[in-house]
C-alpha cells in the first residue's frame, strides 16, 4: 500500500507529469490519490510550480566536437585495458609507498613460521625460571651473569 509519503516522493523525484513515474508505482498512486479526497493538483502544487520553473530554462545544446567526442569513447575504449600502473592517481603512491613495508612484513611473518616449526617444544634449553633469572641477572645458584 501506498502512504502520502510516498507519492510526495514520486512528486519530488519525477515531477507532476504521472507518466514519468515508474510503472510499478504509477497505478498504486493515482488509485491512492483518486480515494483520498483530495485532488491530484492539491498533491502536485508544488511539481507543478518545479515543472514550469524548469520549462522555462533555456539549455544550449552541445556543440558538433563534443558529439563527436562522445561517439569516439567506444572506439578509443575498445583495445584499452586497465592495468594497476596505469590506474588511479590514488593507487600509484600507493603501489610504490608500501609495497616494500608489505614485503617486510610478509617476509618476517614466513620466518616467524619457519622458526617456530624447527624448534621443538619439547626439547626446549630454557624453562620459564631460567629466562626469568637470566633477565634479572641471577642464575638459579645465585651467580652473576651480568
Amino acid at each position: 500500500m501506498i502512504s502520502d509519503n510516498d507519492i510526495d516522493r514520486l512528486f519530488s523525484a519525477y515531477g507532476a507529469d504521472a507518466r514519468r513515474w515508474p510503472e510499478e508505482l504509477r497505478v498504486d498512486a493515482l488509485e491512492r490519490i483518486a480515494r483520498s479526497g483530495r485532488t491530484f493538483e492539491t498533491f502536485a502544487r508544488d511539481a507543478i510550480l518545479i515543472d514550469a520553473a524548469l520549462d522555462t530554462l533555456q539549455i544550449p545544446q552541445p556543440g558538433s566536437r563534443l558529439h563527436a567526442d562522445i561517439l569516439a569513447l567506444p572506439d578509443k575504449a575498445a583495445g584499452t585495458v586497465l592495468t594497476l600502473s596505469q590506474g588511479s592517481r590514488f593507487l600509484k603512491p600507493l603501489q610504490v609507498r608500501y609495497w616494500r613495508a608489505a614485503a617486510g612484513l610478509a617476509a618476517a611473518a614466513v620466518l616467524g613460521f619457519v622458526a617456530g616449526v624447527q624448534i621443538p617444544a619439547e626439547e626446549d634449553p630454557l624453562d620459564a625460571l631460567d629466562i626469568s633469572a637470566f633477565v634479572q641477572g641471577v642464575a638459579q645458584d645465585g651467580e652473576q651473569f651480568l
